[in-house]
């Protein structure tokens, strides 16, 4: 089913929890899939399938919140995974620029795994997804966690990826400090 809004759109089925992303994913939208996909794992969802069909492309934080879902559904007893479906090129290419077709399971199409088809019902918008309607804004204490997080899971994922972030997550955890006073220079 098409969706015609923009957002992050779930749905809990027997078997797995569903994510839908229309339009963008990025640094404003990710806040609610990270809370969402948190609480799923607690509630001990071990399977999440993630189409991107109507995906229109995901910054490098978007990225990093669904690395750490799946760094996070790696860690459970038993193990979890991130299935992720209906992947166009230009996904596709995000996820192996960023060394995420290891971490995932990728497909393009639901057809290529027959255990990853979508189940029929509704799907739910997590409120403040959606991109055109101004998601809820982050302190810039939460942006900046959020940021330095999404970040420090890609570069778990794999160590490749810290010669494209180290910086920023530097510059973030430099940001995170106490500020110091500047000592008086020696008489």
């Amino acid at each position: 089913m098409i969706q015609t809004e923009s957002g992050i759109f779930v749905r809990r089925t027997e078997h797995s929890v569903e994510i839908r992303v229309v339009g963008r994913g990025a640094f404003q939208n990710s806040r609610p899939l990270q809370r969402f996909a948190a609480d799923m794992i607690q509630r001990g969802h071990r399977q999440f399938m993630l189409d991107l069909e109507q995906c229109a492309g995901m910054d490098s934080t978007f990225l990093g919140v669904l690395t750490g879902i799946g760094l996070a559904l790696r860690q459970q007893p038993p193990p979890g995974i991130v299935h992720v479906i209906n992947v166009n090129r230009h996904n596709c290419d995000l996820l192996q620029s960023l060394w995420l077709d290891r971490l995932f399971h990728v497909a393009a199409t639901t057809a290529e795994r027959s255990d990853c088809k979508p189940a029929d019902g509704e799907f739910q918008k997590l409120p403040d997804s959606s991109l055109r309607e101004g998601p809820q804004l982050l302190s810039r204490e939460e942006a900046r966690e959020l940021v330095l997080t999404a970040h420090t899971d890609l570069i778990q994922a794999d160590s490749r990826n810290a010669r494209k972030f180290a910086e920023v997550t530097n510059q973030l955890r430099k940001e995170a400090q106490p500020h110091q006073p500047e000592a008086d220079p020696p008489a």
